[in-house]
């Protein structure tokens, strides 16, 4: 029995060693796979990191963008607005313009009247001066007859 109870110690001295043995593998494993864990979320961590910066970065350029386009939006009401003036004061000036053309030829007409009443009036004073010279001979003979 002495025999019997050595060899069970044995058996289960060797049991228990291969028990110690497969829990000290298993917590190397269990260590070296936390370590990766632990390196991968490093890692991950890092990742995000740089893609929370990059989303900053381009909200960040949206917003610029978005203020940009706003400013333009306002820049070219401005202009429309400046332009509408440009064109109703292109619109006055044509229209005096016309004016002015209008007034233009009705002096035009009015001194092409005058110098044809100048002309008539010169016609008739070379009649006039004729008259007198006629006169003249006349009185001129009167008086020497």
């Amino acid at each position: 029995m002495s025999e019997e109870t050595n060899k069970s110690t044995k058996d289960v001295e060797e049991l228990i060693a291969n028990i110690q043995k497969i829990i000290i593998e298993s917590s190397n494993a269990m260590i070296i796979t936390k370590d990766k864990i632990d390196s991968q979320l490093i890692n991950i961590t890092g990742t995000v990191k740089k893609i929370e910066n990059t989303t900053e970065k381009l909200i960040d350029s949206m917003n610029t963008v978005k203020f940009t386009a706003e400013e333009n939006k306002i820049s070219i009401l401005d202009m429309r607005k400046v332009f509408n003036e440009l064109s109703e004061n292109i619109n006055q000036n044509s229209a005096v313009s016309q004016d002015n053309c209008s007034s233009i030829e009705e002096i035009f007409a009015t001194i092409s009247e005058m110098a044809s009443q100048f002309n008539q009036m010169n016609d008739q004073l070379i009649i006039l001066s004729d008259f007198i010279k006629i006169l003249k001979g006349s009185v001129a003979q009167f008086y020497t007859e």
